[in-house]
């Protein structure tokens, strides 16, 4: 059912990340859904500097009240590798996810 919402959503010209905030589901997971049918899908965010702004702040709010890459990604639709970055860039530890 997520994949199929995913699959409308890109099909209507959605991006990744507005994908993302309908779904709940990680960036590559959605990437990877609508690569099996021949759809490409951009971050139109990522180019806008005050865009890219908004995004770090809300990684690092998240970050500071404890949650995971995983989770932060999940939220935001930034990738995990891009979040350890900006989190080390802060100074802050980002929590492990418990077993």
């Amino acid at each position: 059912m997520l994949k199929e919402k995913a699959i409308e959503l890109a099909k209507e010209g959605k991006t990744a990340i507005e994908i993302i905030k309908v779904v709940g589901m990680s960036e590559a997971t959605i990437r990877l859904w609508c690569a099996e049918v021949g759809i490409v899908l951009t971050k139109i965010w990522w180019g806008i500097p005050e865009e890219k702004e908004k995004k770090r702040e809300e990684v690092i709010k998240l970050a500071e009240a404890g949650e995971t890459a995983s989770e932060i990604s999940r939220i935001t639709g930034v990738t995990r590798s891009t979040i350890r970055k900006w989190c080390e860039e802060e100074d802050i530890s980002l929590t492990k996810r418990s077993k």
